[in-house]
């Protein structure tokens, strides 16, 4: 089971990235996700959901990173020394971090 949390209004990330509401995003302590504490406070706000899900092939895009801008992801691979090669595109450069992260 994944814990994630639908965002009703919108947040920042662990790492200071910023989603729009709409977003479903993992509870963790990765830059890409939202604490444990801090989604609790978001829900008792009434400003988001938290469920949990099956992932049993460790395939929901719960990462967040669709919610980020082309600068953002951007940012994001730079902070984190991720090569994005040739990626140009938002799916192209999605893809390069999702890969590195794999």
């Amino acid at each position: 089971m994944k814990k994630v949390i639908l965002l009703l209004s919108a947040a920042y990330l662990n790492g200071n990235a910023f989603v729009d509401a709409g977003a479903t995003v993992g509870v963790g302590t990765e830059k890409h996700e939202i604490t444990e504490e801090r989604a609790r406070d978001i829900e008792k706000g009434l400003r988001g959901e938290i469920s949990e899900v099956e992932d049993p092939d460790g395939e929901i895009d719960s990462d967040g990173f669709d919610a980020f801008t082309v600068p953002e992801l951007k940012k994001y691979a730079l902070d984190e020394s991720i090569d994005l090669g040739t990626a140009k595109t938002k799916p192209e450069i999605l893809a390069a971090i999702r890969n590195h992260r794999a």
